[in-house]
Formats: structure tokens, C-alpha cells, sequence
């Protein structure tokens, strides 16, 4: 049976993270292949305590082992899973499933997913259909496609199975193996786009990345603008995914892109939400210029 390594990463979502925990303990994969990984990110709720205790009446459910970690300083969502990666590798697991801490899961679906790497070595990433948490029939994310000469984003409307470009890192399941070939998540990316560029380097190397909606997945999240200094890496990692995953002339042509159509965009979207020109509007704009000089890490 194929060991599996669950990482998430917390930050002050107790609750959320405690409805994913039982769902997880719900699972029809056995426990005695699946550890359980979990990172607080600096949080400055109960989660600790509550974990604790969490896992203090699952040491009788007969799980291979259970982690609890912990950021002294915060340290967002690339740099963590990095650390779970290298914390889960001493293991050894066949599969790594990355999880946002505010999904829930299927009962089978740990067990679809281990299915189909099992079935299928030419993949190296599976992801189930992801649907809201308080609208449980409409798609939440979707398979996703970088185009090859402006890097644009594009995603499918599909019920079927297909190999896509990369998919959202709330819950994804990698072939440990791959993972560690491809360096894992980037710390660079601080936070967006680190599954992007994860999938696209996966891709490079001739693996397969794969949406499979058989089984299913709820995300409780609500898609809305973004927080201001999310933005500035939602348009500065841009220009990170491109300098790592183009080539040459594909390069250049994706960097223009985003110069020209993308900045155009931002800056429109940024007015339409009335945003300050003096707060928003220079976040935008110094991405944008971050991102063309290379000036990655934490935003100072």
C-alpha cells in the first residue's frame, strides 16, 4: 500500500483546520500508510494546544506518525511547505498531498488519488475536483494552462480526467520522488504561484501533472480581492514563473506580455475597486518592477 506524507500548513484557523483533521481521519486509505504533517505558522490561536490534544486520541487510530511543528516568526506558504517537504522526506513517503487547512475531504479520497500515481508512472501530480464548502456542486478550481508564449492563465470546464498544466495547491498529491528531482516548492515565491512553477518544472522533465475529478474535495474559502500585500506577489511571482519556466525568445515575448496587457490590467482593476493611488496603486507598480529586476524574497 502506498505511504503517503499530508502536509498543511496553519495560521490562526483553528476550527477550519480541525473540520479538515476529521475528515482526514475519515479516510478509507490505511492509517498505518499515511503520516500526518502539520506546520502553525506562527499562529496566535489555540491551534497547538488543540492539536495536541488532537493527536494525543489518535495515537490509537493506528496512523504511521504524527508531526506538529512550528514557525517562531511567520514565514507564509512556500517557505512552509519547503520545510514540511524536508521534514516529511526523513520517511521516505511514496506520495506527498499538499492541503490547505481549510479543505475537507471524501473519505475516499486519499485512496483515488494513490490510485491513479499506482496506475499511472508517467505522472508525477493528481489533483481531485475541488468545489466551494458552502456551494458543494460548483467547481472552486479547475485544471489549469499557462499559455507557451504570453504565460497567460486559462483554466478547463471539464467532469473527465486530463493532463492539464498545474493545479491549485489546496489539495494536490505529488509523487515524492518527482518532487525532490524538481527541488520542491520554491521559498521564493514567498507566497502565489509556487504551485505554477512547482508544475511547470514538473512538466519540464517530461512528467505528467493531472486533474482527476472522480473524487472530491471542498475548499471553504470565498473568492475575493485579494489583501494588499498579497497582490504585490500575485503580479510580482508573475515574472518569477516566467524567468524560471521560458526560454529565449518565449521569454522575452511573456515579459512584453506582462508589461504591456498585464500591468494595463492591474492598474485598471486596482482603479475600478477605488483603490488609494498611494497605497494599492505603488504596491502594483513596484511588483511590477520587482519582478523585472529579480528582487525576490519577503516584501520589505
Amino acid at each position: 500500500m502506498a505511504s503517503v506524507a499530508i502536509l498543511i500548513i496553519t495560521r490562526n484557523r483553528c476550527r477550519s483546520l480541525m473540520r479538515c483533521l476529521e475528515s482526514l481521519a475519515l479516510q478509507t486509505h490505511p492509517k498505518s500508510s499515511m503520516s500526518l504533517w502539520i506546520l502553525d505558522d506562527a499562529g496566535e490561536d489555540d491551534t497547538v494546544r488543540t492539536v495536541e490534544d488532537h493527536f494525543r486520541k489518535e495515537q490509537t487510530a493506528g496512523w504511521a506518525s504524527l508531526h506538529l511543528h512550528r514557525n517562531e516568526s511567520r514565514s507564509d506558504t512556500a517557505f512552509s511547505r519547503h520545510r514540511l517537504e524536508m521534514l516529511a522526506r526523513q520517511e521516505n513517503p511514496d506520495s506527498l498531498l499538499v492541503l490547505d487547512d481549510d479543505v475537507t475531504l471524501d473519505p475516499a479520497v486519499i485512496s483515488s488519488l494513490t490510485g491513479y500515481l499506482d496506475i499511472h508512472p508517467d505522472a508525477a501530480a493528481v489533483g481531485p475536483r475541488i468545489l466551494f464548502a458552502d456551494r458543494p456542486e460548483t467547481d472552486c478550481h479547475r485544471p489549469n494552462f499557462v499559455h507557451p508564449w504570453t504565460a497567460r492563465y486559462s483554466e478547463l470546464a471539464t467532469d473527465r480526467t486530463v493532463d492539464c498544466d498545474w493545479l491549485i495547491s489546496a489539495c494536490c498529491l505529488f509523487r515524492s520522488a518527482d518532487l525532490y528531482a524538481a527541488g520542491g516548492f520554491d521559498p521564493s515565491f514567498v507566497t502565489a504561484h509556487e504551485e505554477v512553477d512547482l508544475c511547470l518544472r514538473l512538466r519540464r522533465a517530461g512528467r505528467r501533472i493531472v486533474y482527476h475529478p472522480e473524487t472530491r474535495v471542498w475548499h471553504d474559502v470565498r473568492l475575493s480581492t485579494p489583501k494588499q500585500e498579497r497582490l504585490y506577489y500575485l503580479y510580482r511571482n508573475r515574472f518569477l514563473v516566467i524567468q524560471k519556466n521560458f526560454r529565449g525568445i518565449r521569454r522575452l515575448t511573456a515579459v512584453l506580455f506582462g508589461l504591456t496587457f498585464s500591468s494595463t490590467k492591474a492598474v485598471w482593476d486596482a482603479f475600478r475597486r477605488n483603490a488609494s493611488s498611494s497605497v494599492e496603486l505603488r504596491l502594483i507598480l513596484r511588483a511590477f518592477q520587482d519582478g523585472l529586476l529579480s528582487r525576490w524574497g519577503t516584501l520589505s
